[in-house]
């Protein structure tokens, strides 16, 4: 009741706070602007962008504090965190959440690349020899964007090649946006084209395919012109373009995409002045602290984001948070009360005011002495091999099948050829992919940061792990259970211990075998050939080349583990097309030989995934098909399945 009365307060402090609004022209709708912005790769051959994070962020500020857009950066996403803030947005619009009748501007700022005519922007994640399955084709996402339930759109592509995003490009239709006369003057002019027609427009930082340079004279002329227009009460893009973007080098473009009305307009609103009040900041500043919890904290930060003490506000929820993980990290270490689990907890935590209290409990169980034995025994017998599965998996028992495009699909035929033989043993396999709950305990035990989700945690597949977080994860687990871990770790040197009994990933050869049930000729993991319930023709379909998962439509997100359709004949579940999995192997091309328990090349630059994901065309969610990310990355549709050895 404290906390809520705390919160009122500093609610009825910001409206008090506030100076009385200047008079704003009348229009509908609200404004709203989403950056994607990349400057560091997981790819060498793409240099590092040291401007672009920086431009975005200033540009929102300004685009914020003088227009009033509610404005969102993400910095640095991978394809999947595009995709899923574009699909948010979208479903926002189209829920009625965000305004049918407001403006959207959505930004790129990072590497371009153009192949074949067709352009591309490049996210974190982005491999130039696979920009179909890792870069973001304008081609596409220019009419899905076009096709958000919000009236007017801006979009400004900062990249290399961004002209691309014309669909006039390479046709005899391309030129400058047609500007009417008097545009400039007529503020009623302005505001009712604005109301009466559809805009569907874009900026682009070059016009003839050319290099855009790394400091952007594109940016640095948008916001120039921003500050510079603040005197108007009223202007349109097409101003802000005509009088100060178009003055950068290379020359940019502007113009329009499909949708567009003619009339249609992007309009910028000067925000009332608002005056800043020392008085109701300083008492919602002395009230979050009475309150002492990072939510308060937080609710200041809204309502008073500059200001005099966001600094302050901002250590407080960091400490806030961090003692609420170091807390939740003790709680577990308590519950599985093993040495090993306070000795993680001390690890993490080495200055915890629970340390004294681990070191006592951790030293009374080394010194707590063994049961002594009932009766006399006598060495047991060697034992074969428990054939019991581990809970949570099942026994794939091993056997000789043949690797690759048995289906002789030929989509992306030269990674998944030459098909050849290949011998396994036995092996286990979890029956699903590891879930946000059982990472989610392995992240406070060990003071990690849990990773993002977008759609909820519990029993989704865990997703924005590193194939480096996975196997941290796999020696975790074995050792909270006793059992030897399998892989060495030293940094990015990773070994591996085979005869060890621990959990591991699995190799690529043991993930495509137990996909296709036992290395059965089947087409994707649940067992089917087609590409969804309905039995669309994998080939023909004219859905092919549109994002679905094997249940059907494209989801747009995760689902809960096992909740695509029904397990395959080895009692598997979303084999196919929930989140990639991460495997063993690094990437390389197959040969021709017959090989024995394969474990992939001792070197490369990227671990291989299988399985597809959430967003996947069906081509890429086939048990056969094979991708490839860098060690270190994490994404959105980037997810883990367990196996172990049979010992």
């Amino acid at each position: 009741m404290y906390l809520l009365r705390t919160l009122l307060l500093l609610s009825i402090i910001w409206v008090a706070g506030g100076a009385a609004p200047e008079r704003q022209p009348a229009r509908a709708g609200k404004d709203y602007a989403l950056f994607f912005a990349v400057g560091r790769y997981a790819n060498p051959r793409l240099a590092p962008l040291d401007q672009v994070v920086k431009n975005a962020t200033d540009i929102a500020a300004e685009l914020h504090q003088t227009y009033g857009f509610d404005t969102l950066v993400v910095r640095n996403p991978s394809k999947a965190q595009i995709i899923a803030t574009l699909r948010e947005y979208e479903a926002r619009f189209a829920d009625g959440r965000l305004p049918a009748d407001g403006q959207l501007l959505v930004f790129f700022l990072g590497h371009g690349h153009s192949e074949y005519g067709l352009g591309y922007f490049l996210p974190a994640n982005a491999q130039l020899d696979n920009l179909d399955e890792t870069a973001l084709g304008y081609t596409y996402w220019r009419r899905a964007i076009s096709n958000f339930n919000c009236r007017h759109v801006l979009v400004g592509v900062d990249a290399c090649y961004s002209v691309t995003f014309d669909p006039s490009h390479g046709t005899q239709n391309g030129g400058r946006l047609e500007r009417p006369g008097g545009e400039l003057s007529e503020e009623q002019r302005l505001l009712e084209d604005h109301q009466r027609y559809r805009a569907r427009l874009f900026f682009t930082s070059d016009s003839r395919e050319d290099v855009t340079p790394g400091q952007s004279n594109f940016a640095r002329q948008l916001l120039e012109g921003l500050r510079s227009l603040r005197q108007q009460s009223i202007f349109s893009s097409s101003e802000l373009f005509a009088n100060y973007i178009e003055k950068a080098r290379p020359t940019p473009k502007d113009g329009v995409f499909e949708g567009h009305e003619a009339g249609g307009r992007f309009l910028f609103f000067r925000q009332a002045v608002r005056v800043h009040d020392a008085q109701a900041d300083r008492a919602a500043w002395q009230a979050a602290q009475q309150a002492g919890t990072a939510n308060a904290c937080r609710q200041y930060l809204r309502n008073f984001p500059e200001g005099d003490f966001v600094a302050s506000a901002r250590r407080c929820v960091d400490e806030k948070e961090a003692e609420q993980r170091e807390l939740a990290a003790w709680q577990t270490a308590r519950q599985t009360n093993t040495p090993e689990g306070y000795q993680s907890f001390m690890n993490a935590y080495p200055q915890s005011v629970y340390r004294s209290e681990a070191e006592n409990r951790r030293r009374e169980l080394l010194n707590k002495p063994a049961p002594a034995p009932t009766q006399a025994s006598t060495p047991a017998p060697t034992q074969a091999p428990r054939t019991t599965p581990p809970a949570g998996m099942v026994l794939v028992r091993g056997g000789t099948f043949e690797m690759g495009d048995v289906m002789n699909d030929n989509e992306f035929a030269d990674r998944q050829n030459p098909v050849h033989t290949v011998t396994l043993s036995d092996f286990y396999l979890a029956t699903h992919e590891l879930t946000f709950a059982e990472y989610d305990t392995f992240c406070t035990a060990m003071g990690r940061i849990r990773p993002n989700d977008i759609w909820g945690r519990d029993r989704r597949p865990v997703m924005d792990v590193s194939w480096n977080h996975a196997i941290a994860y796999c020696n975790w687990r074995s050792q909270q259970e006793g059992l030897q871990a399998v892989y060495t770790i030293s940094r990015n040197n990773v070994s591996a211990n085979w005869n060890a009994n621990g959990y591991r990933l699995p190799t690529e050869a043991e993930w495509e075998y137990a996909a296709r049930q036992g290395g059965q000729k089947v087409r994707f993991g649940d067992g089917q050939n087609t590409a969804d319930p309905a039995r669309i023709n994998f080939d023909a379909s004219a859905d092919y080349k549109k994002p679905y998962s094997v249940v059907g439509t494209f989801r747009q997100q995760t689902v809960p583990v096992g909740s695509l359709n029904t397990p395959n004949a080895l009692g598997l579940y979303d084999m196919s097309g929930n989140v990639w999995e991460w495997c063993w192997d690094w990437s390389g091309p197959y040969t021709a030989a017959a090989q024995t328990n394969p474990r992939g090349p001792d070197s490369g630059s990227y671990r291989v995934g299988r399985g597809g994901s959430w967003y996947s065309f069906p081509g890429f969610a086939r048990a056969v098909y094979r991708s490839s990310f860098a060690q270190g990355s994490s994404d959105l549709d980037l997810g883990f399945r367990l196996a172990r050895a049979v010992r």
